[in-house]
């Protein structure tokens, strides 16, 4: 399994090449006036569509940080030509090269878009586990308007903004990159003291908030953050394979303002990627519409304020060759008792001894609804221990 997050990183994963900017940013719709629903599911935060390449349906899920990508079965299915390889880079640092593509014409909806520029991704690990044919990226929708509607999960596509009846008011300005269109926002960060962080709205990301850990550096001077833990843990699965064990901080953000609504007690955990995000969790608390052809965001809040719970457990897993394994332990008590790579054999009756990774990445939560759990581990040097612990 090369890559588990493969869908999140091709959103940090942009070319930082000047000359690739012409590249995925072409293409667009056919028709002029246009206005279609769309109905998604969400899937472990992702959001799925129904979609149509010729005669073929298909489904894809729908990624504001990344450009558009198809699987390399549905590349050859459809015979499209290479038009160039770019580099990419994975949020652990690793590169390599990507064939671009062109899509002569997909239909979402009602709207037909045209000779829209695609990756054609390496494997499909994550794309068989979903059963979906790649992703839907910023460069196609970069002329129109999303507007995501989590409640009736409803995704609209326009051109018309006053078919919206947006309200102006929680409007924000929304920057797009030159390389495929993805849309970085700005919201406060409120502790002692307040700043404002620019990061990438990235529908491809599972969860709320993400933090670079190159803005952690910068804040943490200000005295925002409260509740601050650090530990050595494993990277993330990225583009290119799992990272290198790095140093990471836990902690909790008092206040995050986003246009006029406000989420408190958030809890967030850095990254070593160059991008704070924010991710599709956001739809758990309202409504979002990008307005690419105006370049505005609409966060609009189902209430004011949200007040977050902020518990969580003192280690964290991850898949690594079939195998659960610790990937970081953040109660200092639990470090001589647990240690990353240690591999999971149980939590609490579950048996964890032999993994399909793709069944358990859709379905399973590890300690979802849990205060506590007892965790079997399988040590380095063969022997089984089994460790108590709970929600902090």
């Amino acid at each position: 399994m090369r890559q588990l997050l493969f869908f999140l990183l091709l959103s940090l994963a942009a070319p930082s090449f000047s000359q690739q900017a012409s590249i995925m940013n072409q293409g667009g719709s056919q028709e002029k006036n246009y206005y279609t629903e769309l109905q998604y599911k969400n899937v472990r935060d992702k959001i799925i569509v129904e979609a149509r390449i010729g005669q073929r349906n298909c489904r894809f899920i729908v990624d504001t940080g990344a450009p558009t990508t198809i699987t390399a079965s549905l590349h050859q299915e459809l015979g499209l030509a290479i038009m160039d390889r770019i580099p990419i880079q994975d949020a652990n640092g690793g590169i390599d090269s990507l064939m671009v593509s062109k899509i002569p014409a997909i239909a979402l909806g009602g709207v037909s878009f045209l000779d829209i520029p695609t990756l054609v991704a390496h494997d499909s690990f994550l794309f068989d586990c979903l059963q979906v044919d790649g992703f839907i990226g910023s460069n196609l929708l970069r002329q129109s308007i999303v507007r995501l509607l989590p409640k009736t999960s409803q995704l609209i596509l326009t051109d018309q903004l006053q078919r919206l009846s947006l309200d102006k008011k929680q409007a924000i300005p929304m920057q797009l990159n030159k390389v495929q269109s993805s849309p970085y926002i700005s919201v406060r960060a409120k502790g002692k003291k307040s700043a404002s962080i620019t990061l990438l709205f990235d529908l491809g990301m599972e969860g709320l908030f993400d933090l670079a850990l190159r803005h952690y550096t910068m804040l943490e001077q200000e005295k925002i953050f409260t509740d601050i833990t650090q530990t050595l843990g494993s990277g993330s699965l990225g583009l290119h394979g799992r990272g290198k064990d790095t140093l990471q901080y836990r902690l909790t953000l008092p206040q995050l303002l986003i246009s006029k609504a406000t989420l408190s007690n958030v809890s967030v955990q850095t990254t070593p990627a160059d991008n704070s995000r924010i991710g599709a969790g956001l739809l758990a608390y309202g409504s979002v519409t990008l307005d690419y052809r105006h370049q505005q965001f609409y966060f609009e809040p189902f209430k004011p304020i949200h007040v977050l719970a902020n518990e969580h457990f003192p280690i964290a897993v991850t898949l690594q060759d079939s195998k659960l394994v610790i990937a970081s332990v953040w109660q200092e008590g639990l470090r001589d008792k647990l240690q990353v790579d240690d591999q999971v054999l149980s939590i609490d009756d579950i048996d964890y001894s032999n993994v399909d990774p793709c069944s358990f990445f859709v379905n399973k939560k590890v300690f979802a609804d849990k205060q506590q759990a007892l965790v079997t581990v399988k040590k380095a040097d063969g022997s089984i221990q089994a460790v108590a612990v709970c929600k902090e």
